[in-house]
């Protein structure tokens, strides 16, 4: 039985990421999806500015880019 581990810290210097495991993809990808989402909307609520799409999206891929998702 395939399992799948998600790793997901804050940044790139965490020390202590988030570690999960799960029995399917699909629910990997889920909870993914789902902390980028809040982790992009913490962010876009607490700036004081506006954000412009393009802004949106590199803060998307900041987030992606701290995640590491593998089959084990």
């Amino acid at each position: 039985m395939k399992n799948y581990k998600v790793i997901y810290a804050v940044d790139s210097l965490d020390t202590n990421p988030i570690i999960k495991v799960f029995d399917c993809s699909y629910e990997a990808e889920d909870w993914i999806e789902q902390q980028v989402e809040n982790a992009v909307s913490w962010q876009i609520e607490h700036s004081p500015y506006s954000i412009s799409e393009d802004e949106l999206a590199d803060l998307r891929e900041i987030e992606f880019s701290n995640i590491k998702y593998e089959e084990i």
